[in-house]
C-alpha cells in the first residue's frame, strides 16, 4: 500500500505543531525578560522599603551593618538575572514542554500562576535571606517572608502576576497557544490512526 499521502499529511501536522512550540518558547523566553526587567526594577525597592519603614531595627544595626547588607544585597541582585532564568526555565512550569499537553485550559491558566508565583517567591527569597539574616523578617511595614528549614525564605508579599499588566498578556497569549497546540497534537495522533487504519484494512482485503 501506498502511505505517501498520510505520510505527508502527518508530516504537515507535526510542521504546524512545531511551529507552535517555537512561539511558546518564544513567549517563554518573554515571561523570563519580564521578569528579570520587573525584579530588577522591583527588588532594590522592596529592600529600601523594608529598611525605611522599620527605623529602630535600621537604627540598631548602624552604618556598618548597613553597608554590609547593602553590598550582599548588590551582590544577590548581581545574581538575580542568572536565578530567575535557572527557576523560570525549569520544564515542570510550562505545560507545552510535557510529552503530552493538558487538554483543559483553564487548568493550565492556573496551574501556570500557581507555579510561575512559586518560582517569583522562591527567587526574592533569596533576598529574604538577608531580610532574616539582618532582622527584619518580622518586621511591621515591610515584606513578609515565609522561613523554611534550609530554604531561602518565600516572599509573601503583593502577587507580582496580578499587579504588572503584562503578567495578565502573556497567560492570556499563552493560553490561546496551547489550545492550538493541543488541537496540532490531537491532529497528528488523530492522522496516525487513520493511517494505521488504512493499512490494516488494504492487509484484510489482501488477506
Amino acid at each position: 500500500m501506498d502511505t505517501t499521502q498520510f505520510d505527508n499529511d502527518i508530516e504537515d501536522a507535526k510542521a504546524q505543531k512545531e511551529a507552535v512550540m517555537t512561539k511558546l518558547e518564544s513567549l517563554v523566553e518573554e515571561y523570563i525578560d519580564t521578569t528579570v526587567r520587573l525584579l530588577g526594577i522591583e527588588s532594590p525597592a522592596m529592600i529600601e522599603a523594608t529598611v525605611a519603614n522599620n527605623p529602630a531595627i535600621t537604627e540598631k544595626l548602624g552604618l556598618e551593618k548597613l553597608r554590609e547588607l547593602k553590598g550582599k544585597v548588590k551582590d544577590v541582585l548581581t545574581k538575580l538575572p542568572a536565578l530567575t532564568r535557572e527557576h523560570l526555565n525549569s520544564n515542570e512550569i510550562w505545560e507545552h514542554r510535557q510529552a503530552v499537553p493538558m487538554a483543559n485550559l483553564s487548568i493550565v491558566r492556573d496551574e501556570l500562576t500557581n507555579k510561575v508565583d512559586g518560582a517569583l517567591r522562591q527567587i526574592i527569597g533569596y533576598l529574604g535571606e538577608l531580610i532574616v539574616k539582618y532582622g527584619y523578617s518580622r518586621a511591621g511595614g515591610g515584606p513578609n517572608w515565609n522561613v523554611q528549614m534550609n530554604k531561602p525564605p518565600l516572599y509573601t508579599g503583593r502577587e507580582f502576576q496580578q499587579t504588572f499588566a503584562e503578567y495578565r498578556k502573556m497567560k492570556t497569549q499563552y493560553q490561546q497557544l496551547m489550545r492550538t497546540l493541543v488541537d496540532s497534537h490531537q491532529d497528528v495522533a488523530r492522522l496516525q490512526q487513520v493511517k494505521e487504519r488504512a493499512i490494516a484494512k488494504d492487509l484484510w482485503d489482501q488477506a
